[in-house]
């Protein structure tokens, strides 16, 4: 299933951010070409192995932390999904505690 966040900011300059559980859904929202994509986080692991999907996690997590400034308007909703896809694969890859230190989740 296909699942990710993404906020963007259409002609008129409204911004706007959700989660987007079907391409189909995301194209309608942001086909203007005037449309422009401020940030992306595929809610998804990917990797042959277990260091390779541990290390996108991460590298999932930093981009998240590195541009949580700029997730809004979002839902306490959105939010705590969000949450729960970090909080359950960090417990599956070992990074539960440094995501909780770093306010991940």
């Amino acid at each position: 299933m296909t699942k990710f966040l993404a906020v963007y900011e259409d002609a008129d300059k409204n911004r706007d951010c959700g989660i987007y559980y079907n391409y189909e859904a995301y194209f309608k929202d942001t086909f203007c070409p005037d449309t422009r994509i401020i940030f992306t986080l595929d809610m998804s692991v990917s990797g042959r192995t277990y260091a390779e999907r541990k290390a996108n996690l991460e590298s999932k997590a930093i981009d998240y932390s590195n541009n949580m400034s700029e997730i809004y308007p979002i839902s306490w909703g959105e939010i705590a999904e969000i949450q729960d896809f970090f909080a359950t694969n960090g417990k599956r890859y070992g990074l539960l505690t440094d995501f909780h230190e770093n306010c991940i989740c």
